[in-house]
């Protein structure tokens, strides 16, 4: 399954599963950094719900002055947010190829343009976490430290925990109503 598609704790199972500094850290401090992550994007996901007055994906961009590009892409993403120019792309022949055409079955609606509202809400995430210092980049609000030698600490983020904050944004905002 697509974790696009995944309930909460398949996809931090998932994402944190596909980590590579999870060997650093127990089971049961990845178990919480992956909750922190989901409630993380479910509360952005409703905050803006208030502040925006529930305006739609494309709404959002719209109002939070994104440029919303949609090409056709490599084939194995399906949208992707540049900090430079705060542009999303979306790929539609990957979403439609790879998500719509696989996924189908799970899905409420295969209309293209209802579907790219749950790739964009992702992508509004992370722009989000770049521009919004109360929301603040997930992957490094839990650090994990790799390499430690006396006073000397080499510590990293994980960087899926900003993944799952943004499918969890995702579903959330604009999840309703997609999928089953």
């Amino acid at each position: 399954m697509n974790p696009i598609l995944m309930d909460k704790n398949e996809l931090i199972e998932y994402m944190i599963g596909r980590e590579a500094q999870r060997r650093f850290v127990s089971a049961e401090k990845l178990r919480e950094y992956g909750d922190f992550a989901w409630y993380k994007g479910k509360k952005a996901a409703d905050d803006c719900c208030r502040k925006y007055n529930k305006l739609t994906p494309v709404q959002l961009a719209r109002t939070l002055g994104l440029t919303v590009e949609e090409m056709d892409g490599p084939g194995f993403y399906y949208s992707e947010y540049n900090t430079v120019g705060k542009k999303i792309v979306l790929f539609k022949n990957t979403i439609k190829d790879k998500f719509i055409n696989v996924e189908y079955h799970n899905l409420l609606t295969c209309e293209y343009d209802i579907i790219r509202q749950l790739f964009l809400a992702h992508e509004i995430f992370h722009h989000l976490e770049c521009s919004n210092p109360e929301i603040g980049i997930t992957y490094k609000q839990c650090q994990v430290t790799v390499f430690s030698a006396g006073p000397f600490r080499w510590s990293t983020g994980l960087r899926c925990l900003s993944e799952i904050a943004a499918h969890s944004f995702a579903l959330s905002s604009a999840g309703k109503g997609i999928i089953h």
